[in-house]
Protein backbone atom coordinates (compact mmCIF):
# COMPACT_ATOMS: atom_id res chain seq x y z
CA UNK A 1 0.00 0.00 0.00
CA UNK A 2 1.60 3.26 -1.18
CA UNK A 3 0.91 6.27 0.82
CA UNK A 4 2.74 9.68 -0.56
CA UNK A 5 6.71 8.57 -0.07
CA UNK A 6 5.96 6.16 2.36
CA UNK A 7 5.38 2.47 1.41
CA UNK A 8 3.35 -0.07 4.25
CA UNK A 9 4.75 -3.74 4.35
CA UNK A 10 2.79 -5.99 6.62
CA UNK A 11 5.80 -8.16 8.25
CA UNK A 12 4.37 -10.44 11.39
CA UNK A 13 1.25 -8.72 12.20
CA UNK A 14 3.09 -5.59 12.19
CA UNK A 15 3.16 -2.86 9.84
CA UNK A 16 6.44 -1.72 8.90
CA UNK A 17 6.36 1.43 6.98
CA UNK A 18 9.65 2.52 4.45
CA UNK A 19 10.31 5.67 3.42
CA UNK A 20 12.12 7.03 0.11
CA UNK A 21 15.12 6.09 0.72
CA UNK A 22 14.21 2.29 1.47
CA UNK A 23 12.25 2.49 -2.30
CA UNK A 24 15.28 3.20 -3.92
CA UNK A 25 17.73 0.66 -2.18
CA UNK A 26 14.72 -1.45 -3.45
CA UNK A 27 15.70 0.08 -7.16
CA UNK A 28 19.00 -0.24 -6.74
CA UNK A 29 18.96 -3.88 -5.61
CA UNK A 30 16.95 -4.47 -8.29
CA UNK A 31 18.59 -2.87 -10.95
CA UNK A 32 22.68 -4.37 -9.83
CA UNK A 33 21.40 -7.86 -8.47
CA UNK A 34 18.61 -7.97 -10.91
CA UNK A 35 15.90 -9.14 -8.34
CA UNK A 36 12.28 -8.50 -8.38
CA UNK A 37 10.47 -6.73 -5.58
CA UNK A 38 9.17 -9.66 -4.10
CA UNK A 39 12.04 -11.67 -4.30
CA UNK A 40 13.39 -8.07 -2.21
CA UNK A 41 10.08 -7.91 0.15
CA UNK A 42 10.87 -12.06 0.63
CA UNK A 43 14.57 -11.22 2.65
CA UNK A 44 12.84 -8.61 4.39
CA UNK A 45 12.18 -11.03 7.63
CA UNK A 46 15.34 -12.43 7.22
CA UNK A 47 17.39 -9.24 7.19
CA UNK A 48 14.82 -7.70 10.16
CA UNK A 49 15.50 -10.91 12.73
CA UNK A 50 19.34 -11.30 11.45
CA UNK A 51 21.46 -11.95 14.30
CA UNK A 52 23.68 -8.81 15.65
CA UNK A 53 25.39 -10.03 18.40
CA UNK A 54 28.62 -8.29 19.68
CA UNK A 55 31.53 -10.26 18.63
CA UNK A 56 32.73 -11.48 21.61
CA UNK A 57 36.36 -12.76 22.68
CA UNK A 58 35.38 -16.37 24.53
CA UNK A 59 32.78 -17.28 21.43
CA UNK A 60 35.95 -17.04 18.71
CA UNK A 61 37.64 -19.79 17.56
CA UNK A 62 41.19 -18.16 18.65
CA UNK A 63 40.03 -17.78 22.10
CA UNK A 64 42.34 -20.33 24.46
CA UNK A 65 41.69 -20.77 28.31
CA UNK A 66 43.42 -23.57 30.40
CA UNK A 67 40.89 -24.79 33.56
CA UNK A 68 42.36 -23.13 35.79
CA UNK A 69 42.32 -19.66 34.12
CA UNK A 70 38.67 -17.54 34.61
CA UNK A 71 37.42 -16.62 31.52
CA UNK A 72 38.43 -12.60 31.31
CA UNK A 73 42.27 -13.54 31.04
CA UNK A 74 42.19 -15.95 27.87
CA UNK A 75 44.55 -15.87 25.26
CA UNK A 76 44.28 -15.51 21.73
CA UNK A 77 45.88 -17.83 19.60
CA UNK A 78 45.56 -15.54 16.72
CA UNK A 79 48.50 -12.99 17.97
CA UNK A 80 51.59 -15.16 19.64
CA UNK A 81 53.24 -13.26 21.98
CA UNK A 82 56.98 -13.35 20.47
CA UNK A 83 59.22 -13.75 23.02
CA UNK A 84 62.91 -12.80 23.27
CA UNK A 85 65.44 -15.47 22.48
CA UNK A 86 66.89 -14.56 25.54
CA UNK A 87 66.27 -13.16 29.33
CA UNK A 88 66.43 -9.49 29.02
CA UNK A 89 67.43 -9.84 32.59
CA UNK A 90 69.47 -12.37 33.26
CA UNK A 91 70.83 -13.67 29.73
CA UNK A 92 69.74 -16.80 30.00
CA UNK A 93 68.16 -18.95 26.82
CA UNK A 94 64.33 -18.51 27.04
CA UNK A 95 63.06 -21.79 27.14
CA UNK A 96 59.30 -20.72 28.21
CA UNK A 97 56.68 -22.41 25.65
CA UNK A 98 54.91 -20.60 23.51
CA UNK A 99 52.43 -18.00 24.80
CA UNK A 100 49.58 -15.81 23.21
CA UNK A 101 48.97 -12.24 23.53
CA UNK A 102 45.72 -11.88 26.40
CA UNK A 103 42.33 -11.30 24.31
CA UNK A 104 42.18 -8.03 26.26
CA UNK A 105 45.35 -6.53 24.74
CA UNK A 106 44.37 -7.47 21.54
CA UNK A 107 40.86 -6.02 21.47
CA UNK A 108 42.54 -2.91 22.33
CA UNK A 109 45.04 -2.46 19.40
CA UNK A 110 44.04 -1.67 15.90
CA UNK A 111 47.60 -3.63 14.45
CA UNK A 112 46.04 -6.60 16.05
CA UNK A 113 41.87 -7.75 16.63
CA UNK A 114 40.92 -3.99 17.70
CA UNK A 115 38.01 -3.10 18.99
CA UNK A 116 35.91 -4.03 15.97
CA UNK A 117 37.42 -7.58 16.38
CA UNK A 118 38.09 -7.82 12.81
CA UNK A 119 39.92 -11.17 13.05
CA UNK A 120 36.67 -12.82 14.97
CA UNK A 121 35.82 -16.02 13.80
CA UNK A 122 32.91 -17.90 15.48
CA UNK A 123 33.65 -21.46 17.36
CA UNK A 124 30.56 -22.75 15.34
Amino acid sequence: MVHGKQESILFKGVTLVTTMKCTLLFCLLQQILGLERRQILKAVPALLTMNTKEKICKDCKYFKKDFFTETKFGHCSRFLNQPNDYSLVDGVKDMSPTSYHYCATARKFDDMCGPEAKYFESKN
